[in-house]
This record gives structure tokens, sequence and C-alpha cells, in this order.
């Protein structure tokens, strides 16, 4: 057997049985793609419009629901996985006879690791990890994605924890937003904020922090003036 660099592409002519199956979910935003390369198996979201509920990346696309989000005046919630949903998963995922490593979005954002970490409970014959990546989107799927080439190459849960934890340390998220209407609708800023900040064209730039007591949440990191 040949073991690569998780950094970069994996090649192993039999994966351990000790090395794990990588579930994650939606919050990733992991590409299908990239999805599918590396056997990433995922949880799915639930995003609400109104009384219609659409698995996200299976009912719907990023694409769809942009397009949906700007022509109508429902705005959309989202609904985190059952522990059933959670239960059936893991279930069908041990049928491959490895470890599970479950990498979730940070528990300040939402429940879905409590509920992974409840569902594992439930499941107490199985090897479930579940690990708070303390982020989401893009910076959790670096994560995500240096878990499931360490396992294809061949390395244990013990090992890849520590991978993720560096892609932590030493990355931040920082985005902003083209239109605060939805903020503002979705209850995140209030009237005046929004007011002030469309007739200034200036847009928050947002992060999530790493310490302190609101670790794991997002917070202000700035203004900035968009140039469009």
């Amino acid at each position: 057997m040949r073991v690569f660099s998780p950094r970069g592409d994996c090649c192993v002519t039999h994966i351990p049985a000790y090395s794990p199956v990588i579930v994650t979910d939606a919050a990733c935003d992991l590409p299908p793609a990239v999805k599918e390369q590396y056997g990433v198996r995922m949880a799915t979201l639930k995003i609400l419009f109104g009384s219609e509920s659409y698995r996200s990346g299976i009912d719907i696309s990023h694409a769809e629901f942009y397009r949906r989000l700007a022509q109508r005046d429902v705005h959309p919630s989202t609904s985190q996985p059952t522990v059933p949903d959670f239960v059936s998963l893991y279930q069908e995922v041990a049928q491959e006879g490895r470890p599970i490593l479950s990498i979730h979005l940070s528990e300040g954002l939402s429940g879905t690791v409590n509920v992974a970490r409840q569902a594992a409970r439930e499941l107490p014959n199985l090897s479930i990890t579940i690990h708070d990546c303390g982020t989401l989107s893009a910076a959790m799927a670096i994560q995500v994605i240096t878990a499931a080439r360490a396992a294809q190459a061949g390395y244990s849960v013990e090992q890849i924890i520590p991978l993720m934890r560096h892609d932590y340390e030493h990355g931040d998220l920082l985005f902003s937003v083209d239109d605060l209407s939805y903020l503002h609708r979705g209850g995140r800023i209030g009237s005046v904020r929004y007011q002030i900040g469309q007739a200034l064209n200036i847009k928050p730039i947002v992060t999530v922090t790493k310490t302190g007591p609101k670790a794991g949440t997002y917070v202000s990191a700035g203004r900035a003036r968009s140039l469009g």
C-alpha cells in the first residue's frame, strides 16, 4: 500500500478498516463532484419556503434557491437534520465496516452537531466520532476535504483530527453580502442599520470568531463600501 500526503491527491490500493468514512452536512457547501470524488456522505438540511420543504442539494440547487429568494416575498428558513435522519445515515454508512467521522458546522451557529451527538449515543455499538469544525461554508469544506483525503490515504480518526484543527487554526472565513435586505428580512439587522447601510452603500464584513464567549458565532469584522 502506498500512502500519500493528505494535502495532495491520495492513492491507496486498499483503504484500511480503521480509516473512517467521512460524514458532514450541507453547511460546508461542498461541490457535488468533490463529494463524489472523496466518498463524503452528506446529512441534508431542509430549506423551507413557507409550507414548501426542500432538501438542500437534492430537491433544490443553489441557483434555484437564489432565484426563488429574489422572486418571493416569503423569507426562507432552514431546518437541521433530525436524530432519526442521522441514525438512518449512520446505520447505512456503518455497512462499509469502517468507523465514522462526522464533521459539522459550529455549535454556535446551529444545533446540527448536537443532534449528531444524540444520534451517535443511540448507536453505542458503532464507532462514531462527532467533530465540531468551529466554522462553516468554505472554511468547513477545507476541513472536510482534508479529512477525506487523509482517510483515503489510510489515516485513522486520531490522526485526522489534528489535521482539521490545523486548518481551523490557520484559516479564517470572511464574507460580505451584496444586498442587506435579506439580513433585514431575516431579523439579522434592524431597520436603522438597514436604512443607513442602503443609503451609504455600506456592507458588513462578517467572520466566525474563534475566541471568547462568542467563539463559533458570527461577529462583525468591519465594514466596506461597495464598488458596485
